[in-house]
Order: C-alpha cells, then structure tokens, then sequence
C-alpha cells in the first residue's frame, strides 16, 4: 500500500477499517523517511500476513504494535529487518507461535522491546543487544 513511499515521513492511518483486511505484508517496506505512523487501535482477527511490514524502515525509531491480533497469522517473517535505527518496539500481544523465524532480521543497535511472556525466548535470541521487558498484556 505505502511500499517505497521515499518521500513519506509521517502517516496517521488511526481511522482505517481493517475489518476485512488479510494481508498487510511490505505495507510500509522500504519507507526509508518513514519517522512516525499512527496505527489504528485495533487490528482485524483476519489479517494473516504481516511479512516485511516494517522493514528497511530505517527513519523509524518507536514502534507500538500491542493492538496487533495475532494469533490467526501466519507470516510475519522480516516484519522489522532491516529497520536499523528502531530502538523500542511493543509487541506484547504477540505469540510464541508467531514467532518469524527473521523478525528481527539485522537489528543490531540497542534497544528496548515490551513482550509477553510466551514471545520472551523468541525475542532474547534475535535481540541479545535489547533490554527485554515481559509485559503483563
């Protein structure tokens, strides 16, 4: 949808319906400029893609993802790779079962990340450089 808008620095998408959605895979991949996105307060339970969503976002510092449902998707591999400057992410309502293999895909500076307790072992194994905080979602 917004895939390799360069020139896109901010976006407010809050009112978006995403009742029908399936796929949100490379939604904002490649938005280099990309510095801030207000993401609307619930995720449809039907959204089953979530590849690349985030990724090469490389002006993107915070993101808060704890409204993303989960649990029914089946791709979220590379969501946040390459996003090199990201350094607090919340996906506390994420799940172990979701856990993409390249999630965190060359994330190498410091960080902070809010996780539930069931994606702890995921994200301690691909973010050793971040200070995890199990969140009580």
């Amino acid at each position: 949808m917004f895939c390799e808008c360069q020139n896109l620095t901010s976006i407010n998408i809050s009112n978006f319906n995403t009742q029908n959605v399936e796929s949100m895979g490379s939604m904002f991949s490649s938005c280099e400029n990309l510095k801030s996105i207000n993401l609307p307060s619930t995720i449809s339970k039907k959204v089953r893609y979530m590849w690349s969503m985030f990724s090469s976002c490389s002006s993107l510092t915070s993101i808060n993802i704890s409204n993303f449902y989960t649990n029914n998707s089946v791709d979220i591999n590379l969501m946040f790779a390459f996003s090199r400057n990201l350094n607090f992410i919340d996906i506390s309502s994420f799940h172990r079962s979701n856990c993409g293999i390249d999630i965190f895909s060359l994330i190498t500076n410091k960080g902070k990340i809010l996780v539930n307790n069931d994606f702890y072992n995921c994200t301690k194994n691909y973010l050793p450089n971040w200070d995890i905080v199990i969140s009580s979602y």
